[in-house]
């Protein structure tokens, strides 16, 4: 696809409102094709953000994930992330989260306490990552911008938005000041990995100056394809069943051994479902695609084998009944053909004017046939001759 620099702009501020209050209920108050993320180094981080794409309706979209073991072909284990199948596929509910749910609600808080703490870390347990991404640009002082995906917490997305929605004396801001090509202004990211709370981890500020997309960066940008592709409707069966094995394989391995109870059973039946419904109603297979193609070239396509045989037996039929005279049947195959062009064309033809022609010679020819034949053939008397010859005489 082609993209004009028209085309990218700002995103409007109540979009952003928004959107922010969809997450949160989500969250609960990777599909870049092998692009690097930007490094994020303690101290100041100068970064230039991408406008959205034209087909997208915000410069940035959440990924929520998480790490699963995963047997390698070699046999040693490994972890796999696995994106969250109601943030990325809109569904109802996710096996892993389900999961976590169906261990707290059946361990005992005591007995169990370090199993159940565990499963809440998100490296050595099964509880989520969660992250915004979007496109940007890393500004060093000497150097060209480095283009990759730039990657923040929830805590730097609640900064941009209060930057993006902060009101004026007169009116409130209609776009964000970030993204756009020409006026977009760069975000002064600072970053304490020191911090003793997690509020502390990042200080975002708003440079005063702004920063126009060179047509190289612009280049970059197009180059690569919406965020919003690999991140939105993207989940599916197979990751489903990736997302299964990993949590058998932590069930097994913290010996918890509550994934093959029934309740729960009937839990994984139902998530599972999600996935192959979505898949029957939009799969048609390519056999029942090219039978219907026969059919609908059966229908529209009438074949002259089949006409052909069709007089050949109405002709056999009509001889042992009793053969028709030469002009009964020129007049049998001239309406069989004008019924075809009937079908075909709409109009009438001069063909059919020909038949109504004949079909009236015809008419006429059997009444002046009928004339001609002798009422009553009777033969008559002498006296009767005679005096039928007088009568004309007079």
């Amino acid at each position: 696809m082609s993209y004009d620099r028209k085309q990218f702009k700002a995103t409007k501020t109540e979009k952003l409102k928004t959107l922010k209050d969809e997450e949160d209920k989500l969250v609960g108050s990777s599909g870049n094709g092998g692009l690097d993320t930007l490094e994020i180094k303690d101290g100041l981080n100068k970064i230039r953000i991408a406008p959205k794409f034209p087909n997208e309706s915000e410069f940035y979209h959440m990924v929520k994930r998480t790490w699963v073991p995963y047997e390698k072909e070699d046999g040693t284990q490994s972890k796999i992330p696995i994106l969250d199948s109601k943030v990325h596929g809109g569904t109802k509910k996710d096996i892993i989260e389900e999961y976590v749910k169906f261990v707290k609600e059946n361990l005992d808080a005591q007995k169990d306490a370090d199993i159940l703490k565990e499963i809440s870390h998100w490296k050595d347990g099964l509880s989520p990552q969660i992250f915004w991404q979007a496109y940007g640009w890393k500004l060093v002082k000497g150097e060209s911008p480095i283009f990759g995906i730039f990657e923040f917490k929830k805590s730097v997305r609640d900064e941009l938005n209060s930057i993006s929605i902060i009101e004026d004396e007169d009116e409130a801001i209609d776009a964000d000041p970030f993204t756009d090509l020409e006026e977009g202004k760069p975000i002064l990211l600072t970053y304490n990995s020191k911090a003793k709370k997690s509020s502390d981890y990042y200080d975002v500020k708003l440079s005063k100056n702004e920063y126009p997309i060179s047509d190289e960066m612009f280049e970059e940008l197009i180059s690569q394809k919406p965020l919003s592709e690999g991140l939105k409707n993207v989940y599916t069966l197979e990751m489903f069943e990736k997302a299964l094995e990993g949590i058998r394989m932590y069930d097994v391995d913290k010996g918890i051994d509550l994934i093959d109870e029934d309740e729960f059973q009937e839990i994984i039946a139902e998530v599972r479902s999600q996935y192959s419904k979505t898949k029957k109603s939009n799969t048609k297979s390519k056999d029942d695609s090219e039978d219907e193609d026969d059919s609908e070239d059966e229908v529209k396509k009438p074949s002259k084998k089949v006409r052909a045989k069709v007089e050949v037996v109405e002709e056999d039929e009509e001889e042992e009944e009793e053969k028709p005279s030469k002009k009964s049947k020129t007049k049998k195959v001239v309406e069989e053909e004008e019924e075809e062009e009937e079908e075909e064309k709409p109009k009438p033809s001069k063909k059919s004017e020909t038949k109504k022609v004949v079909d009236d010679e015809e008419e006429e020819e059997e009444e002046e046939e009928e004339d001609e034949k002798p009422k009553d053939n009777k033969k008559l008397s002498i006296d009767e001759l005679r005096a039928k010859l007088a009568a004309r005489k007079k």
